[in-house]
């Protein structure tokens, strides 16, 4: 809040606010402890409180752009860098599997975004978006070039959440996770998994299965040619991670 006082008087401003929390060590003060005395579970109840702090961080900074008059210039992005983890209470369910997983319970995060005047308030947006879309919508809204031969990833997500354009921002969402020896890609609805540490090749239909219960990789032999020959195209382009995988350091 100190640094949008500061700054707010002197031009564009950019902030990223990384939370610690909800993260290991599980801690929480009284104040938010006492916020959920109905939850029993000791981690669980900790973890609620952790939110709750983070929730209420993130009112505060809000309510300062709005009482500077900021809120209709500035847009605002909120999300987790990824799904739940095993060790800190809490919960992906329905989606499957947590941190560390091709699954969409490792992948598939809260995101919001509030653009006052600019961005419709309260809508659910069901289309597949990307923290990449993050650097793209910043740029394309101030105007920024970007060089032709280092085109960015992602997408600006301000028509499609204004309903300008109706299609999806990713057709196709690609990612590879070193740590699991494996690649996923989405394309619509469907979702390929390639990964030894997974089980091997898996398909999913996302609209009929978010659980990822279904296995469809017998009866849908062409799509998972498809998939494959897209996945193989677009790892063309990327040389083997710099440093040792994640859990692979002495």
């Amino acid at each position: 809040m100190d640094f949008v006082r500061r700054r707010h008087g002197d031009g564009p401003f950019f902030l990223y606010l990384a939370y610690n929390a909800p993260h290991t060590p599980m801690q929480a003060t009284q104040k938010y402890l006492d916020r959920f005395p109905n939850i029993e579970n000791e981690r669980r109840r900790t973890y609620a409180a952790m939110v709750s702090a983070v929730d209420d961080g993130v009112g505060r900074l809000l309510d300062t752009l709005d009482e500077l008059e900021l809120n209709e210039n500035t847009i605002v992005f909120f999300l987790s860098d990824n799904g739940g983890a095993t060790n800190n209470a809490s919960r992906n369910f329905p989606l499957r599997d947590n941190k560390g997983s091709l699954f969409e319970g490792g992948i598939r995060v809260p995101f919001a975004v509030r653009w006052t005047g600019k961005l419709p308030a309260g809508v659910d947006y069901d289309q597949p978006v990307s923290s990449l879309d993050i650097a793209a919508t910043i740029t394309s809204q101030a105007g920024i070039t970007i060089a032709s031969d280092k085109p960015l990833d992602g997408a600006d997500l301000v028509p499609y959440l204004t309903g300008k354009n109706t299609a999806s921002p990713h057709p196709v969402l690609y990612w590879r996770m070193e740590s699991r020896d494996g690649l996923a890609i989405r394309r619509g609805n469907d979702k390929l998994i390639l990964s030894e540490k997974e089980g091997g090749r898996l398909l999913f239909d996302l609209a009929a299965d978010v659980r990822e219960s279904n296995d469809l990789i017998t009866s849908r032999r062409d799509t998972v040619a498809d998939l494959e020959a897209m996945v193989k195209d677009w790892s063309k382009d990327f040389p083997g991670p710099a440093f040792p995988p994640l859990g692979s350091w002495p």
